[in-house]
């Protein structure tokens, strides 16, 4: 577990941000429309609340930063697997780690966006407990956020088990030979056989 819990780099954060938009805005449109059945109410709730402004945009932006999310986790799950293929991690463990994450970043940010929302708008903030629009989107962005959580895990395990099987069928590498500290310079010992008598020359002949 302590694996799963380390603290996220940079591209994590921003993949888990991305995918925590786009699931809160799938919680945020099934929370309006449980809240407000009818349609022409739920129109009229979300004109006088601002979403009209934006509904859009935020749609767009989502679908984008989802699947840039998606990418990213599949592709790190890749890397994984590469560069560890006989590393074994916990499926459960890393579902729990970003379940955990991923389920209260939704919520706060639903709560935000709603506060928001209303007071750009000028509406009543009494408008957040219209249906229980808020405890309802609330609750649902808990439970997207341990789904979104349960898929983006098994993908990774997916893209993790890929990997292993590219990097396990790459030969090993063998490390380049390492001298002893000192053994640059002294010449290796002769082998047997290559000794051989050593010619001297006498004193020259006198007279």
């Amino acid at each position: 577990m302590a694996d799963h819990m380390r603290r996220l780099s940079v591209v994590e954060v921003l993949a888990l941000a991305g995918l925590a938009w786009a699931g809160d805005l799938v919680g945020h449109w099934l929370a309006y429309v449980l809240a407000a059945p009818n349609v022409t109410a739920r129109d009229a709730l979300l004109l006088a609340t601002g979403h009209q402004v934006y509904w859009h945009a935020a749609i767009a932006t989502a679908a984008v930063f989802g699947a840039a999310a998606l990418v990213a986790f599949a592709w790190q799950g890749f890397a994984r697997g590469m560069r560890h293929p006989s590393v074994k991690r916990s499926w459960d463990g890393r579902w729990l780690a970003l379940a955990g994450r991923l389920a209260p970043l939704q919520a706060a940010i639903y709560v935000v966006q709603e506060t928001l929302e209303r007071l750009l708008s000028h509406a009543p903030l009494s408008t957040l407990f219209v249906g229980q629009v808020l405890l309802l989107g609330i609750a649902l962005q808990l439970i997207i956020g341990c789904a979104l959580a349960l898929v983006i895990a098994g993908l990774g395990r997916a893209a993790e088990e890929i990997g292993v099987a590219v990097g396990g069928a790459r030969p090993p590498t063998r490390p380049a030979p390492r001298s002893l500290p000192g053994s640059a310079h002294h010449s290796p010992p002769p082998r047997i056989g290559e000794f051989r008598p050593r010619l001297t020359r006498g004193p020259p002949a006198l007279g």
